[in-house]
């Protein structure tokens, strides 16, 4: 059983194994608030009441009357409070964040203009990129220079190097550009222009664990198609990772910088690909191929529409959601490349809902419409909703540590200002 907590809801699949055919299930000495359905076997509802026990679930074959028993130990903690990030006044917008592997940093991006530098002005609405320091308390803008617009950033995962965007704003002139900032020298390096020009150096960057690898997305000034590519700052070479297109969705990259996954529409990139649709690609650096990973799985060759897909550190599990039916309805699908199949793990989130991945690929926290942010848990296939419904996301971004205990969400509580808050899944709550 997976840890639960007081007043958040969970739904729990129960397995029998051994079990055959039909199934009818019961449950006795369930925690307050949670049952279970009879004929799927899950046990759902909302914790109550702190504390332990056991349960015990029973499976009865339908042919042969057989009764399968199994016992759960379970613990029931009341959940450390969401904490918001740190500012100088409340009025202050934050995006965007990503947490390093072992969720000692988050990076984010802020308006708050304690952060902007000597010559910000007061009248120009603008964002800083920052850090945060769980172990310290502090935040350190690594920024030099300051964006208009919250364009998505990236952490490695030893939390040392920090990616972002700069564009022409009130403080800056000429054409933006890609940086990574290496926190440890207070040096930000541009990314070259994979043309060789001085036109727009792209945006929506993934960092490999060590910073060496960064990929991201590049359209030409004028152009109305994009490109991912990959940039080897120690080589200083850059590798094309997708063609053309009017669209991709990515590109998310493995702890070592060997694999990247990424999304789009592209027709003609794996032998066989003329749908016109949306896919899921793999791409592995070494070999410079590409593995289509949406091939005619639970229908997933018809899709018109996906969001920003996330990959495990080893590059082995990829998760996506996908409109298999209805672009207001995506489902969410969890991709494992020892099996090559996909299945699905959540129903109905958010259109393009782009959910982490923890870098083990154990854990994945997505957004559902209307209801809030959930968090999945591979071993036991558990999902429990971390955020109230009063919790309205204006476009949902979420960072994950890679073990999966800290979570980073960018939300904007009952249509405020937007802000990012953390959990911890193994804190306590305060005592009173």
């Amino acid at each position: 059983m997976p840890r639960l907590y007081v007043g958040m809801a969970v739904s729990i699949p129960m397995t029998a194994d051994g079990a055959e055919g039909p199934l009818t299930w019961s449950a006795t000495d369930l925690p307050p608030g949670l049952a279970i359905d009879p004929g799927s076997g899950v046990i759902s509802g909302t914790p109550e009441s702190a504390g332990t026990g056991s349960l015990i679930a029973k499976a009865i074959e339908a042919g042969s009357g057989r009764t399968v028993t199994a016992t759960y130990p379970y613990e029931v903690v009341a959940p450390a409070p969401f904490v918001r990030l740190p500012t100088s006044v409340p009025a202050v917008s934050q995006f965007h964040p990503v947490i390093s592997d072992d969720g000692r940093f988050v990076a984010y991006l802020t308006s708050d203009q304690s952060f902007w530098p000597p010559d910000g002005n007061p009248d120009q609405c603008c964002l800083a990129t920052v850090v945060w320091d769980r172990s310290t308390g502090e935040t350190v803008r690594v920024s030099p220079h300051l964006d208009p617009y919250a364009e998505p950033i990236a952490i490695s995962g030893d939390g040392r190097f920090v990616s972002y965007e700069e564009t022409p704003g009130p403080f800056q002139t000429g054409p933006s550009h890609l940086y990574v900032s290496d926190r440890t020298t207070g040096i930000s390096e541009p990314v070259p222009d994979p043309q060789g020009n001085a036109s727009n150096t792209g945006g929506f960057p993934s960092l490999s664990y060590d910073g060496r690898y960064v990929s991201y997305l590049w359209r030409a000034s004028g152009s109305a198609s994009m490109a991912g590519y990959l940039y080897d700052r120690v080589g200083h070479t850059t590798v094309r990772i997708t063609p053309d297109a009017d669209y991709v969705a990515g590109v998310r990259l493995s702890a070592d910088g060997a694999t990247a996954v990424y999304g789009t529409a592209a027709d003609g990139i794996v032998p066989g690909d003329t749908n016109g649709r949306y896919d899921v690609f793999l791409w592995d650096r070494a070999s410079g191929t590409t593995t289509r990973i949406t091939d005619n799985q639970q229908g997933l060759a018809e899709v018109s529409q996906f969001g920003i897909p996330s990959i495990s550190g080893d590059g082995n599990t990829v998760v996506f959601d996908v409109d298999v039916a209805d672009p207001y309805r995506h489902d969410l699908f969890l991709w494992d490349r020892a099996s090559g199949n996909a299945r699905l793990i959540g129903g109905n989130v958010s259109p393009r809902a782009n959910p982490a991945l923890s870098a083990d690929g154990t854990t994945v926290v997505y957004q559902r419409r209307n209801v809030g942010f959930f968090r999945w848990e591979r071993t036991t296939g558990a999902t429990t909703r971390l955020a109230p419904d009063s919790f309205n996301d204006f476009g949902p971004t979420v960072g994950l540590s890679g073990d999966g205990r800290y979570v980073a969400i960018g939300w904007a509580p009952d249509g405020g200002n937007d802000e990012v808050v953390t959990w911890d899944r193994l804190a306590a709550a305060p005592t009173p």
